[in-house]
């Protein structure tokens, strides 16, 4: 009786991602990296299992100094989409200034550490933010995931690199895997009193 091995990292159009999940390898190994343990990485990304926690940081462990460098490579760009998206934001807030109150309404990414969603709803109740596994966005593509969170009039709170060029959408905010969880509530916090 033979035994399959299981894949527990794919490589999906550029990204490493924990297989048959939208989770990125990134955000693992980030959390790995601050010395979080394997069942606290499951409570802030409820789609993976333990199993599957342990696979991923096996996979990098032993793959590790070419994921390093996938990661310097993704915080060079994520640094670039950041200072981006701050100017695209500006130049909305300036079109968008009629006086009127804009209630934000948030949908999170599946890859989106579960702390920072926790953190909004303690810190700010009122804020309109629905979760991956709210919305049965767990194992969905990125390009269906931006039309339902459009369709349904929603910023998008993701890790994110292609789709918003070519889709329209309410918005996408960028949050870099390597940011405090206490500075990602902060912005989205300011975020949400800048528009009211």
């Amino acid at each position: 009786m033979g035994l399959v091995p299981k894949e527990y990292v794919t490589l999906n159009q550029g990204a490493y991602r924990i297989a048959g999940t939208r989770v990125s390898l990134d955000s693992l190994v980030y959390l790995f990296r601050e010395g979080m343990s394997a069942e606290s990485m499951v409570e802030s990304y409820p789609a993976l299992t333990l199993e599957q926690v342990h696979g991923a940081l096996a996979f990098y462990l032993a793959n590790q100094k070419e994921i390093d460098q996938y990661l310097v490579e993704g915080q060079r760009a994520a640094e670039v989409q950041h200072r981006q998206s701050r100017q695209m934001n500006a130049e909305l807030r300036l079109r968008s200034s009629n006086g009127r109150a804009v209630r934000v309404k948030f949908q999170a990414d599946a890859d989106l550490d579960g702390r920072v969603v926790r953190g909004l709803r303690r810190a700010a109740p009122e804020i309109d933010i629905r979760t991956a596994a709210d919305a049965a966005l767990a194992r969905l593509e990125d390009p269906e995931v931006l039309l339902i969170a459009a369709d349904a009039g929603r910023t998008r709170l993701v890790h994110f690199a292609r789709f918003a060029a070519i889709t329209r959408s309410p918005g996408v905010i960028l949050l870099r895997e390597a940011i405090p969880i206490s500075t990602a509530i902060e912005e989205l916090l300011l975020l949400e009193c800048e528009r009211c």
